[in-house]
């Protein structure tokens, strides 16, 4: 168990500036062509859960309800958390999803190949998206994994409880009204396999990417978003089926009426 900060040469050093000085360095590999990169550097993984029944998205996108100009949704952005607990349908879910988190355009003849709406490190893409529905029409409570090569959710649990789940996030209580919450977890070695300590950054920078699309697709929806940094990693990890350590939840979103 690490406290925060530890004593060195009777001095106090803070974890956080370890971690910025031990990531400060990054020589790069000599610039090689694409077609002589590494297979684990050109391969992009996707993660999913066969075994589980996939509920289809890709029909149920509708953008013709995101119809404000642009820099209107730029000037309407704000952190929204007065929910009042009202269902939004699954379309809305998947717009969000596929809008912010999904593939946006295929490069024929590339190794990269699928890109996404968001900028990535190397296309190595380490983010992976959960739902965690409470008032969402069409689709039961529960934890879902986004499968971005499918376009599609994949229950991996049933019938959450928005009470019990707000204690994972030290008791904010506003959340219980939320319409879905909207998980993202990084697997790290997809990034520092090519990029090794200073990958660790990417990743963050990657999540902020990304949830800034959650905010601006559902402000276009008409629907109300907050993040949520203060949480209980091993409790939401738990939740998931996460182990914490190859794959751990980095940020969320509740997104609502």
């Amino acid at each position: 168990m690490f406290s925060n900060e530890f004593s060195a040469n009777n001095k106090k050093i803070s974890l956080s500036k370890i971690f910025h000085e031990n990531t400060k360095h990054f020589i790069p590999s000599p610039e090689m062509n694409i077609i002589e990169w590494p297979l684990e550097w050109k391969e992009i993984s996707y993660k999913s859960y066969p075994r589980f029944k996939q509920i289809g998205l890709s029909r149920a996108h509708d953008v013709t309800k995101c119809s404000l100009p642009f820099y209107e949704v730029l000037n309407r952005r704000r952190s929204q958390r007065d929910f009042v607990g009202k269902s939004v349908t699954l379309r809305e879910v998947a717009t969000v999803l596929l809008c912010s988190a999904g593939i946006t355009h295929t490069v024929k003849g590339k190794d990269l190949s699928e890109l996404r709406a968001y900028p990535s490190a190397g296309a190595r893409y380490p983010l992976e998206v959960y739902v965690i529905s409470f008032h969402v029409k069409r689709l039961k409570n529960g934890v879902y994994h986004f499968n971005v090569k499918s376009q599609s959710l994949e229950q991996t649990k049933a019938n959450n409880n928005t009470k019990e789940f707000s204690t994972y996030l030290n008791d904010q209580d506003w959340t219980r009204n939320a319409a879905f919450i909207c998980a993202i977890s990084a697997i790290f070695d997809r990034t520092e396999t090519k990029y090794g300590e200073r990958g660790y950054r990417y990743v963050l920078f990657e999540a902020g990417h990304l949830m800034q699309n959650i905010y601006l697709i559902s402000t276009a929806l008409g629907l109300e978003c907050c993040s949520i940094g203060g949480f209980s990693d091993n409790q939401l990890n738990d939740l998931l089926g996460l182990d914490g350590n190859v794959e751990s939840t980095l940020y969320m979103a509740a997104i609502g009426r």
